[in-house]
């Protein structure tokens, strides 16, 4: 009965991973026909191109919003006439707001990218679109690494503060980014917290209000019972 059972357990299990196999065969060979019949296409013109995305020609005419801009407005300067400079227009009336940050300007290919997703339902613009904006939100630089460390796996916790101690400092071009700030500390994995810390206390002795921390995944260790 047990040899029976057992070969009736590997049959159906063979069977199992042949069709598993198959399916996926299927699958890819379904993506490729979709690939070669409905090619990709630019999200503005939408004429036929390598990958998602926007055509060199539309791609060209887009115009990204970097600094030098208005600390407060985000609109661009022509020269760049040092950290905190304020518009015209945010002098004149300013905005409740604290700041705002654009990713392009908004022209002909801007233009339809927006409505095409406003009013077009092509939910595929989002992530594209979504990359481009939290580009223009991140600050990049404010913080530097100013001693170079060990890497942090295989050290215990204690050490790990130890090894990131005095290790990062804001720059002293880059304060009028943090004064003040409620900063979001971004970063892929979080394990003891050390890195993290040594961060913040870096970006909070620079001026920052806040630091928050948000990052794809964190280490925990066993099962913790709330308080």
């Amino acid at each position: 009965m047990v040899g029976e059972i057992s070969g009736d357990m590997a049959a159906s299990e063979g069977r199992s991973v042949g069709f598993t196999r198959l399916t996926g065969a299927l699958r890819r060979t379904l993506r490729l026909a979709l690939d070669v019949a409905l090619p990709q296409l630019c999200a503005a013109c939408r004429e036929p191109v390598d990958g998602a995305g926007l055509c060199p020609t539309c791609w060209s005419k887009l115009s990204f919003i970097a600094p030098p801009y208005c600390e407060r407005l985000g609109i661009p300067f022509p020269f760049d006439g040092g950290p905190g400079l304020l518009s015209m227009e945010a002098i004149a009336d300013p905005p409740a707001y604290q700041r705002a940050r654009a990713a392009v300007r908004y022209d002909e290919v801007a233009r339809t990218l927006v409505h095409a997703l406003k009013y077009g339902d092509r939910l595929d613009l989002a992530p594209i679109m979504g990359r481009w904006m939290a580009h223009a939100r991140v600050t990049h630089g404010a913080l530097a690494r100013v001693k170079s460390t060990r890497q942090q796996v295989g050290l215990d916790k204690s050490a790990r503060a130890e090894n990131v101690q005095g290790a990062f400092r804001v720059p002293a071009n880059r304060k009028a980014d943090v004064t003040g700030r409620k900063l979001v500390l971004v970063d892929d994995v979080l394990t003891s917290g050390a890195t993290a810390d040594a961060c913040a206390r870096a970006l909070l002795r620079a001026g920052a209000a806040s630091v928050d921390v948000l990052v794809f995944a964190r280490v925990v260790s066993g099962l913790r019972t709330p308080i």
